[in-house]
C-alpha cells in the first residue's frame, strides 16, 4: 500500500478526451450522464496477415470505436503520416487539453514540462505487423515506420515532440489502470519539483492483437484517449488561472485491498466529501470493498460509470475517468456542482487506484 503526504497541492487546469461520445471532455461528460452507448460492428486492419488462420480474431469486431478527430487540424500536417492511430488520439487529446483557457503552454519553460502515457497496448499492432510481414514475407517488405510505431511509449514521445517538450516522458504499462496511475505518476512529478507541469493521461485502441487478449464478459472493446494538465495550483493562481479541480487524495493499493485504498485517499483528502463517484470497478471483492466504503458516507452519491459510454478502453479507461471526474466538478450547467468526486479503478487482480478530486476554491 502506497500513499503519499506533501504540502504542495497539484491543479487540473485542463482536459483533453477523444472517445466514442465525441473529440471533447464535454461531450464524454454528457454522455456519461445521459446513457450507454451500443457497440456496432468494426471493420479492422489486417495487422497479422502473415499469421497462420485463427491466431488473431477474423471479420467485424463488435466494439465501441472512437470518433475521429481533425487531426491535421490539431497536430498540423507535417509527420501525421507517420503516426499511428495511438499516438494521434493521445497527440489530439493532449493538444486539445493545452488549449483550453486554464493551462498557460507559451508560459511553460518546455524541460520543466513531463509527459505521462498509461497504456497496455500502445504499438502492438505496429509490432505483430513488424513480425508477421517479415516472416511471412520477408524483411525487405517492412514498412520502415512501423518499427518506431511499435514501442509503448511512441504515444508519450510523439506528444512531446509536437509540443516541444523536453522534461521526462513516461509510459506506464502495468495494468487495466496505467491511465489513473500515469495521472498519479504526474502529480508526484510536480510534488517533489522534479517538473512544474505534466500532460497526464492514457491511450489505447482497438486492434485485432488487442482483442485477441481480452478476457471474455465486462464492457466490450473500446478505445481512445484523455489527457489532463497538471500544475502546481499555487503557481497557476499565482498568474491568475482558474483550475478545474484540484488532486486532494490518492492512494494505490498493489493487492486485494480496494477498501484500504479508497479510505486512505479518503482521509489525505482532509475533509474533502465526496458527492459523485466515477467508477471502473469489475464485479467481485473490489466491487463490495467500494460499496462498503461509499455507504459509510453521510449521503448517497451519484456513480457514473464512463465504460458504459467507451467500451473497455484499457489504458484509457483510468484517464476518462479522472477526466469526467475533473469536468463535473467545474460544469456550471448542472443542477448541482458536487463539492468533491471520488474517482476508483479496480483491476481484475486486485491492484486498485483512488483519486480524489475538488474543486478548486477548496484548496
Amino acid at each position: 500500500m502506497t500513499a503519499r503526504t506533501g504540502p504542495t497541492v497539484v491543479a487540473v487546469t485542463g482536459v483533453g478526451a477523444i472517445s466514442a461520445a465525441g473529440t471533447t471532455g464535454a461531450e464524454l461528460l454528457a454522455a456519461v450522464r445521459a446513457a450507454p452507448t451500443s457497440p456496432r460492428e468494426v471493420e479492422l486492419p489486417d495487422d497479422g496477415r502473415g499469421l497462420p488462420a485463427g491466431v488473431l480474431p477474423d471479420g467485424p469486431l463488435l466494439a465501441v470505436p472512437a470518433a475521429e478527430p481533425d487531426v491535421r487540424e490539431l497536430l498540423g500536417r507535417r509527420g501525421v503520416r507517420a503516426l499511428n492511430r495511438e499516438s494521434r488520439l493521445f497527440g489530439c487529446a493532449g493538444v486539445s487539453a493545452v488549449a483550453g483557457p486554464g493551462a498557460a503552454l507559451g508560459d511553460w519553460e518546455p524541460d520543466r514540462v513531463a509527459v505521462v502515457c498509461g497504456t497496455l497496448n500502445a504499438g502492438l499492432a505496429d509490432y505483430v505487423t513488424v513480425l508477421s510481414v517479415g516472416m511471412a514475407e520477408g524483411p525487405e517488405r517492412i514498412n520502415p515506420m512501423w518499427g518506431p510505431r511499435s514501442g509503448f511509449n511512441a504515444p508519450a514521445a510523439q506528444l512531446a515532440i509536437l509540443l516541444g517538450i523536453t522534461g521526462p516522458t513516461l509510459a506506464l504499462t502495468s495494468g487495466d489502470a496505467a491511465g489513473l496511475a500515469a495521472i498519479c505518476a504526474g502529480a508526484e512529478l510536480i510534488e517533489s519539483g522534479r517538473v512544474d507541469q505534466a500532460l497526464a493521461g492514457g491511450v489505447d485502441v482497438i486492434s485485432r492483437a488487442a482483442a485477441a487478449a481480452l478476457p471474455p464478459g465486462g464492457p466490450p472493446p473500446g478505445e481512445g484517449a484523455a489527457v489532463l494538465v497538471l500544475e502546481n495550483h499555487a503557481e497557476v493562481v499565482a498568474r491568475g488561472g482558474r483550475p478545474l479541480a484540484t488532486i486532494a487524495g490518492r492512494a494505490e493499493s498493489s493487492t486485494e485491498r480496494a477498501e484500504r485504498a479508497v479510505r486512505d485517499a479518503l482521509a489525505e483528502a482532509r475533509g474533502v466529501t465526496p458527492e459523485l463517484a466515477v467508477l471502473d470497478v469489475p464485479e467481485g471483492p473490489a466491487a463490495g470493498a467500494v460499496a462498503r466504503v461509499l455507504a459509510d458516507l453521510d449521503e448517497p452519491v451519484p456513480i457514473l460509470r464512463p465504460a458504459t459510454v467507451t467500451g473497455r478502453a484499457l489504458g484509457a479507461d483510468g484517464a476518462f475517468g479522472a477526466a469526467v471526474a475533473a469536468l463535473a466538478l467545474a460544469d456550471g450547467t448542472a443542477h448541482r456542482t458536487p463539492r468533491g468526486a471520488l474517482c476508483v479503478l479496480a483491476e481484475p487482480g486486485g491492484r486498485t487506484f483512488a483519486v480524489v478530486l475538488a474543486p478548486p476554491d477548496d484548496r
